[in-house]
């Protein structure tokens, strides 16, 4: 799908940032993004969020869900900055969501 010149633009601003870009650096990416895949015009929401639980301190994420009766999450998009995007940041990213998940 090709994205509009306003994410290509956006998506190359965050890359010139490299990897010092924090996490608020990102949401208007992201937005674009999500906005393009799941547009309101097909029924969907898009919440920005931070969580402050003890589970989740801080994280901020998307959560998309569909309008109308089921207003569950179908997606749920966690922001992380460009210095996590290495073997040690995915393995940080894949322990946190297992403890997530866990009951």
């Amino acid at each position: 799908m090709p994205y509009y010149r306003v994410i290509k633009a956006e998506a190359k601003h965050v890359a010139d940032l490299g990897s010092t870009a924090t996490e608020d650096e990102l949401n208007g990416l992201y937005l674009g993004v999500l906005d393009e895949w799941f547009p309101s015009s097909k029924g969907y929401i898009i919440d920005r969020r931070v969580l402050n639980g003890a589970r989740h301190p801080g994280r901020k994420s998307f959560f998309i869900r569909r309008t109308g009766e089921h207003r569950d999450p179908r997606l749920i998009v966690e922001l992380k900055r460009p210095a996590k995007w290495n073997d040690a940041g995915k393995q940080e990213v894949l322990e946190g969501l297992t403890r997530s998940i866990q009951v």
